[in-house]
């Protein structure tokens, strides 16, 4: 009776997410990840210069989804417009506040996109602490969730799925070709961080481990997902 129990409230507090996130949706009218970064930039530039980079950002997305060719792809759609492309924006309007200081400006982006990424994984892991085995949920959802990383984008091999472990390599990415397409592959890093930053919202009972990315200049990125057993 008690699992029973769990499992309708993780459920009922998935549905409560995923119709805010709808919602959400409904009513943007911006660049997306923009409103969780406006925070961000307000307490590093101030209020009447936060709303002046907000404005840039805006213009520079436009810019760009109208210059650029969008793959047929769906899932690469996706990434390029909802994730990539603002990002880019934010990155180039504050090089040139920061008048081509690339560190201080990398710093920012993390900043800003660490907030958007705490924001929305709170909400949707959150749930998770309820069920007794987080893990066994991840492994029953995780090839829906490896859909939206198709091989048009990336290649993956899988070194282990089991009880314990969900492991798999990435030797091509999406977001470093498109990046380095787009002439900032230096920018790809921030968007690795994200992973490590949304891996803090994990249940106790999911270790994230990578000791490599593409983006950082490796080989290879060697994601692991891991069964924390309890003691």
């Amino acid at each position: 009776m008690l699992l029973s129990k769990k499992i309708l409230l993780f459920f009922l507090g998935s549905a409560s997410v995923f119709g805010l996130v709808w919602l959400n949706r409904q009513h943007r009218t911006e660049v997306p990840g923009l409103r969780n970064w406006r925070r961000t930039l307000r307490q590093r530039y101030g209020t009447e210069k936060e709303q002046q980079i907000t404005a840039e950002i805006q213009q520079q997305y436009a810019s760009l989804v109208n210059e650029i060719c969008l793959p047929e792809n769906n899932a690469l759609r996706w990434h390029l417009k909802e994730k990539i492309l603002p990002g880019l924006a934010l990155y180039r309007v504050l090089l040139q506040e920061h008048t081509g200081d690339q560190p201080a400006v990398l710093a920012s982006v993390e900043d800003a996109f660490r907030a958007k990424t705490l924001a929305k994984s709170r909400l949707l892991f959150t749930p998770l602490r309820v069920l007794p085995n987080p893990f066994g949920l991840l492994k029953m959802v995780f090839p829906r969730l490896m859909k939206q990383f198709p091989r048009e984008g990336w290649d993956t091999t899988f070194i282990e799925n089991s009880p314990n472990r969900i492991a798999f390599n990435m030797t091509r990415c999406f977001y470093l070709n498109s990046l380095t397409s787009l002439g900032a592959p230096e920018l790809t890093p921030s968007f690795c961080k994200c992973d490590d930053d949304m891996a803090e919202c994990f249940p106790p009972d999911i270790r994230f481990v990578r000791q490599h990315t593409l983006g950082r200049g490796d080989n290879l990125c060697d994601f692991q997902y891991c069964r924390v057993k309890k003691t």
